[in-house]
């Protein structure tokens, strides 16, 4: 199998970070043996600052909770225009009382 640059350079970041299978590392590896564009590529990549794991995450706290209870804000509401939809009408959708009778 022919295994192009476009497909390793795919894998790099993935193998900077030691995030591949030990097949996807030996295919890689021995790709870099032969390649100097993509041993390039790899040393580029080893340059770049890590992005770090623990992020501040408070603003899409503020975010997920902005959007539960818009959530719940939603369900009351719906849930109290199906009672008073239930109040108003019968079974079948007819409106309760003399006009609707």
């Amino acid at each position: 199998m022919n295994i192009t640059c476009n497909i390793i350079k795919d894998l790099l970041p993935l193998y900077v970070e030691d995030m591949v299978s030990e097949d996807s590392k030996a295919l890689v590896d021995d790709h870099l043996c032969s390649c100097d564009s993509c041993t390039k590529e790899l040393a580029e990549l080893k340059k770049a600052p890590k992005v770090p794991v623990e992020v501040e995450t408070t603003s899409l706290k503020r975010v997920e909770d902005t959007i539960r209870k818009r959530k719940m804000l939603t369900a009351a509401t719906a849930g109290r225009r199906a009672g008073h939809r239930n109040h108003f009408f019968d079974d079948t959708g007819v409106p309760d009382g003399p006009a609707g009778h």
